[in-house]
């Protein structure tokens, strides 16, 4: 465009491009004209003035006017190159493939610019433009192609393995798990010669956009064969994870009917699962892996199948068991068992706890305080101290500074407290202004400093049942207890041995002066209803 105002003495420029099947209009460049009257040429103006603009695209030839004075009417871009003194113009117009794709319209000063020699030249030009346009557009659709699906815009498997060997890689330095899975359209040709080709691939378009709208980055889903598609899903925690995407998203989004030439169609589906790295760590074996477990789906009832039979096991036991879980905590089917000591459940076990120690006092009953584990996530949240508060608050009883009128304890190990110690404290210290003690569990496992030890608000220190089990024959084993059991005296916490199984165990542990023992000892977990007669017997202290 400047080569045209430098060497062509063309004062004022102006190009878009086109598209006449959406009759719009849209300039990408100009010069010397103002951005309003550059952006105000429409498609509805170009055929309502019926200028060289709209002749060159009727022609596909470039058009001439010597004396725009003449005309009756106009569009802005005449109105301001007449202000200007610009009285010739031609337009030429870009053609690809028969169609008008681009507009260029020149203005010259004074009238009578254009001569027959230039308009030929503009004519040349216009071609060898057209020419390149359409060589670029060749090379883009033919770039296109060779990446992307022409039917979905998906992927194909060139890109998909390109995008798969990258994924791979990272997933490979990070130590991560990344899951192939191939779904597979069932009876897809009986679609195609029922309804046709076309209703057919209006099907796998349909099928394509629904898949996109649950599998969210689209480089990750691709279409590599007529009626089979591919997911990568990177960063995945287990095969729980990638079990629960292909029955809750995938199979989900494809059980609801298609409408496709005016009839409303179900399709099945069979899915192929393979992991990295334990199937597979290069993408042609992954996709291999894939195939033969989506082969094995052929022959069964299954919807979905692992490359590794045993996963396709695990995996339906532990979704079994997470589905039962849920319905007995929907329909409150959760029986709290008490082992003396300690135990591990959540928020709804330390309400559960406080409750059952108020009604065993109502008993009559001199219940020790239940004790219950924390677990990292409870922790980590801003309303556990919150949590608490509420679960205490079910006694039914104001705090009595810290005489435990609630009967609750807090167990939290080591590296839970450490993941950000300083966040830690400031809820521990409001959690024991509450009258709730507070153990680190596991003690001797984690990696806590004194200097912090000093700091928590803690009550007991729990040694870790790994170091019980064997101090009787290993002298380091009981070199360690010795040590925790007189640090938590000198820091005047109570020390509790968790895993007492032998009596010789619990002598050594009585000599060392250990306050409390926990283990199979004693007792195995209970139900409430048992809990008395352990209380009546007293087995659980020393």
């Amino acid at each position: 465009m400047t080569a045209s105002v430098e060497h062509g003495k063309f004062e004022l420029v102006w190009i878009a491009s086109l598209d006449p099947e959406k009759q719009e209009v849209q300039p990408v460049a100009w010069v010397g004209f103002s951005p309003d009257t550059a952006h105000a040429v429409t498609w509805e103006a170009i055929n309502t003035v019926r200028g060289t603009l709209a002749e060159a695209i009727q022609t596909r030839r470039a058009v001439i006017n010597n004396d725009i004075e003449a005309g009756v009417q106009g569009g802005l871009l005449r109105q301001e190159a007449i202000g200007k003194g610009c009285l010739s113009t031609v337009s030429m117009p870009f053609v690809v493939d028969d169609r008008v794709v681009a507009l260029c319209a020149l203005f010259a000063p004074g009238k009578g610019f254009f001569d027959p020699d230039e308009l030929a030249l503009l004519d040349e030009l216009a071609a060898d433009v057209s020419f390149a346009l359409a060589y670029i557009a060749k090379e883009e659709k033919l770039n296109y192609l060779a990446y992307y699906d022409a039917l979905t815009g998906l992927p194909n498997r060139a890109l998909f393995d390109d995008r798969m060997t990258q994924v791979l890689r990272t997933a490979g330095h990070e130590k991560s798990k990344t899951a192939l899975v191939l779904i597979d359209l069932e009876r897809f040709r009986v679609i195609n010669d029922t309804l046709g080709r076309s209703a057919a691939d209006d099907l796998l378009k349909l099928v394509a956009t629904r898949l996109q709208s649950v599998i969210f980055d689209r480089d990750s889903l691709a279409r590599i064969h007529a009626d089979v598609f591919a997911g990568l899903f990177p960063d995945i925690n287990d095969e729980a994870d990638i079990a629960r995407i292909v029955e809750e998203k995938i199979i989900a989004c494809l059980s609801q009917s298609f409408t496709v030439a005016g009839q409303e169609l179900r399709v099945s589906m069979k899915a192929g699962v393979a992991l990295f790295p334990g199937d597979a760590t290069e993408p042609d074996a992954m996709f291999s892996s894939a195939e033969a477990a989506l082969r094995q789906t052929k022959g069964s009832s299954d919807r979905y199948l692992f490359y590794a039979p045993k996963m396709n096991a695990m995996v339906a036991e532990r979704l079994k068991l997470e589905n039962k879980l849920q319905r007995a905590l929907e329909r409150d089917e959760f029986v709290l068992f008490y082992q003396p000591v300690i135990i591990e459940v959540g928020a709804w076990a330390m309400k559960q706890a406080v409750s059952q120690y108020a009604a065993w006092q109502a008993a009559g009953l001199q219940p020790p305080p239940i004790a219950v584990n924390v677990s990292a996530v409870q922790l980590r949240r801003k309303d556990f101290v919150t949590s608490v508060q509420q679960a205490i608050a079910i006694a039914g009883k104001p705090d009595h500074g810290l005489h435990l009128e609630h009967g609750l304890d807090l167990e939290i190990t080591e590296s839970m407290i450490m993941e950000d110690i300083e966040a830690s404290i400031e809820k521990l210290k409001l959690i024991r202004a509450l009258g709730v003690g507070i153990s680190i569990d596991d003690f001797g496992t984690g990696h806590s400093s004194l200097r912090y030890l000093t700091r928590l608000p803690i009550t007991a220190l729990k040694i870790d049942r790994a170091f019980i089990g064997h101090m009787n024959t290993d002298p380091d084993d009981m070199a360690i207890v010795s040590t925790i059991i007189a640090l938590g005296r000198t820091l005047n916490l109570k020390v509790i041995a968790e895993g007492v199984e032998t009596e010789e165990q619990r002598k050594f542990l009585q000599l060392l002066k250990c306050d409390e023992f926990q283990g199979y000892l004693f007792s195995k977990p209970v139900p409430a209803e048992q809990v008395p007669a352990l209380l009546a017997w007293g087995g659980e202290r020393p």
